[in-house]
This record gives structure tokens, C-alpha cells and sequence, in this order.
């Protein structure tokens, strides 16, 4: 019945449903293994030695599937089981064809990923666009002094995004997980494994990656100096910002300087200040948002009146009457403080946690913690309304 409609509709189903059940549509009949099987293998996953010697033994005997992994694999995911940093480029070769059509890489659970193995995979996939790097501890090695350290070698300038997930690197690693031709980048938690080498990074990253666009930093340690100071060197280049903000100055420098945002999420961490007025100022000074995510555990203290007014709901009604309860009182805090290390930011995390790929916030103690962290969001319409109010006060 599968096999007999339209392939239009065969296509978007293979699109919606797992690789599992695309795995048991494969096994069910010859025409579902032909036409399933360039959605099965669309991404790739290597680890052990014994799969990757199956892989290319399979390929020899089978002519499809060699076609198939050559020409439809997108995405492919290196896993640290056994290989370390002995991974071969010619293994690679021989599996994905000398012209590969990878777009992602992912390197996965590597305790020790050296800068030398990032650049020789990355030096025999011609078209990948994304570099991503999950659980890994990346370490220098010397024979990376072979390459280009300015990034613009012909086989690194076509990456586009880089992605750093609970990764830690030391500072001699730096320049080689960054391209110079990034428009994305994306530097999630860590375990701040080296003292000062997260905010040395974020500090350098204008050198680097001189036409980042999209940046989205979530790592810890990282002062309000260094963020300023990024921003303002990318000044209207930025589209898309993510930041945590502890002070007003940081969003101040985005109110100054980054005027051409489209989209900006900010995670409000400042227990001492409130940035309500300094995200009105955002509101005004950037014309081109199209959406603007706050978070924070006291939003009542970051958000300010004329927004919620706009909202309006029960829970802008719940906040509006914390507001004006505090102006009451006097109160500076209308929040519990959250001490810096067990805030939202993740500051440190177990070596079993990172090893076992065990997310903080599976943990009992990180989903309270989630579960009080709110967030608002403001879309286009919801701006305008803002800011014609404003004009109107």
C-alpha cells in the first residue's frame, strides 16, 4: 500500500516519521528499501571501528547504498567510542565518495578532540556549511601549525556556523575552532573547565570572525565588559543577538550600536539593577525587530509597565500589581536572589554529567530551576504598540 502512492506523498512522509520507522519501511519490501533508504542515510553516524569496517564492506557489495550515502548524506556525527583522535581521512573518503555532499559536522563525546583531527575532516568535506561541537574537550595539537591559523584556507572558508555545546577548549585552541567566514555562532554551556579562556574567546571573536551576523552566547564567566565591547564592534552587522544581561550597560550597547537587530533574546540575570527601562530603549533605537524574548527568574523587575499594559492578560495583571506593590514599598529585590554558583547559568557541572551526556536540566535540582525561569515574548505587532504608546505619553 506504501510503495503504491504518489512519491511526492512517500517523500513527505519519510520527512515527518523517525529514522527508527524509516529503518522498518526499509526492511518491509525492495521498493521501500530503494525508496526510503536516501531518507535513512540523509544523516550519518560513525563511532566504532566495527561499524565503520561493516559500512565500507557494504558498500562494496552494494551499489545502491554507495550511491545513496554519496549523494543524500547531509549530516555527519563523529562519535568518540573508540577512535579518539585516531580517526582516518581516507576512511571517510572511502565511505562518502571523494566529493562528499556533507553539510554538518558533528564531533560528539570526544574527551580529547584535537585541533588537528577538527581541521583534517574538516579539509575532505568540500561542501560543509555547519561545525558543531557537543560534550567534547578540545585540546591543541602541534601539527595544526601546518595550517593556515588566519582561517582562510580554501576548505575552511565555505564553513558558515560554528556551534559549541557543554565543550571545553583551552586558549591555544581558539583560533582553530572558529572560521573566518562564520555569519553564525553559537557558544552555548561549558563547565569553564580554564579559568578566563570563555571570556578570552567572546573577547576575541571580532578578530576572528569579522562577518558574524547571528551570535548567541550563553557561556559562563564572561563579564558585561567583554559583551559590550563585542557588540560595539559589530556594531549594525548584528541581526541576531542572544545574550544574559547582569547590568544596563550591556543592553545600553546594544540600544547604541546594534540598531539593526531583527531578533534579540535576552536572559536577564541582574539581581542589583532592574533593565526595564534600558529594554525600552532597545524597543525604540532598533527599527527592524521582528521579535524580542525576555528571560529571567523576575521578570516583574525587567519588564516594564508600558509593555505589560500592551500584553495585557491575567499574568500582565499578575506583574503590574508586583510592580506597583515594590514602588510601594520601596523594596529594591522582588525576587529571591540566586546565588551566582547555583544560578541559571550553569557555572559548574559534574564530570559524570558531562561524560554520561546527562543534561543539567534533567536533574531535579535544574528543572526547579527551569520551572523558575519565565519568559515574554514581543513580536512585531506587540513593538509597535509599545512604541506608539511611548510616543503618546
Amino acid at each position: 500500500m506504501f510503495t503504491q502512492l504518489p512519491i511526492e506523498i512517500i517523500e513527505h512522509i519519510l520527512e515527518l516519521i523517525t529514522r527508527d520507522e524509516i529503518n522498518r519501511i526499509c526492511k518491509t519490501c525492495k521498493s521501500s528499501y530503494y525508496k526510503s533508504l536516501p531518507f535513512l542515510y540523509r544523516h550519518l553516524e560513525l563511532g566504532y571501528h566495527s561499524h565503520i569496517k561493516q559500512l565500507q564492506q557494504g558498500i562494496v557489495v552494494n551499489g545502491y547504498l554507495k550511491q545513496v550515502i554519496q549523494q543524500h548524506t547531509k549530516q555527519l556525527t563523529l562519535r568518540s567510542q573508540q577512535n579518539s583522535n585516531h580517526w582516518r581521512t581516507h576512511d571517510l573518503i572511502s565511505i562518502l565518495g571523494p566529493q562528499p555532499k556533507i553539510q554538518t559536522i558533528r564531533f560528539c563525546d570526544f574527551r580529547a578532540l584535537s585541533t588537528d583531527l577538527i581541521h583534517r575532516t574538516v579539509s575532505v568535506l568540500p561542501q560543509v556549511y555547519s561545525v558543531e561541537y557537543h560534550y567534547c574537550h578540545i585540546i591543541y595539537q602541534s601539527a595544526t601549525r601546518t595550517l593556515d591559523t588566519t582561517n582562510s584556507t580554501p576548505h575552511t572558508s565555505q564553513v558558515k556556523q560554528v556551534t559549541l555545546q557543554w565543550t571545553d577548549f583551552t586558549e591555544k585552541c581558539i583560533p582553530f575552532i572558529l572560521f573566518k567566514n562564520l555569519i553564525r555562532l553559537e557558544l552555548g554551556s561549558n563547565r569553564n573547565r580554564y579559568d578566563g579562556v570563555n571570556e578570552m574567546l567572546v573577547d576575541t571573536i571580532y578578530q576572528q570572525c569579522p562577518a558574524l551576523t547571528h551570535m548567541i552566547i550563553t557561556l559562563p564567566q564572561v563579564s558585561s565588559s567583554v559583551l559590550r565591547r563585542t557588540i560595539t564592534k559589530y556594531g549594525t552587522q548584528l541581526q541576531h543577538l542572544s545574550i544574559k544581561s547582569d547590568s544596563t550597560s550591556t543592553l545600553q550597547a546594544v540600544a547604541a550600536h546594534a540598531t539593526e537587530l531583527q531578533s534579540l533574546c535576552v536572559r536577564a540575570t541582574a539581581d542589583h539593577c532592574r533593565l526595564d527601562y534600558a529594554l525600552l530603549d532597545i524597543l525604540c533605537m532598533c527599527p527592524q525587530l521582528k521579535w524580542v524574548e525576555v528571560k529571567s527568574q523576575g521578570l516583574e523587575r525587567h519588564v516594564h509597565d508600558v509593555v505589560w499594559q500592551v500584553l495585557g492578560g491575567n499574568e500582565a495583571q499578575e506583574m503590574l500589581s508586583k510592580r506597583k506593590q515594590v514602588e510601594e514599598n520601596g523594596e529594591p529585590q522582588l525576587s529571591v536572589h540566586v546565588s551566582v554558583a547555583g544560578s541559571i547559568w550553569f557555572y559548574t557541572v559534574s564530570e559524570e554529567a558531562l561524560q554520561l551526556r546527562s543534561h543539567y536540566l534533567h536533574s531535579m535540582q535544574g528543572y526547579k530551576k527551569q520551572e523558575a525561569l519565565k519568559s515574554i515574548m514581543l513580536y512585531q505587532h506587540d513593538i509597535l504598540k509599545i512604541k506608539s504608546r511611548l510616543h503618546s505619553c
